[in-house]
């Protein structure tokens, strides 16, 4: 496996998203690639009555930080 600087991967949609397929397609695909050298991919949908933009934006930080402060 080639040497690569991306550890963890976070990828957010939209639930009423017509093109979400997409998202879960790459996810897949990058869990398949990387089984023997772990790439952390994460697929989240957010529902767009449970979740304002903001609470979408505090989601995608808050792991973002937890990324960078546990792989270290």
């Amino acid at each position: 496996m080639p040497n690569r600087p991306i550890t963890d991967l976070l990828l957010c949609v939209d639930a009423e998203d017509p093109l979400k397929y997409h998202s879960r397609k790459m996810v897949c695909k990058l869990r398949d690639i990387y089984q023997k050298d772990p790439l952390y991919a994460f697929y989240r949908e957010f529902s767009a009555r449970m979740y304002t933009q903001e609470q979408k934006n505090a989601e995608m930080y808050s792991f973002l930080i937890n990324a960078l402060h546990y792989n270290n």
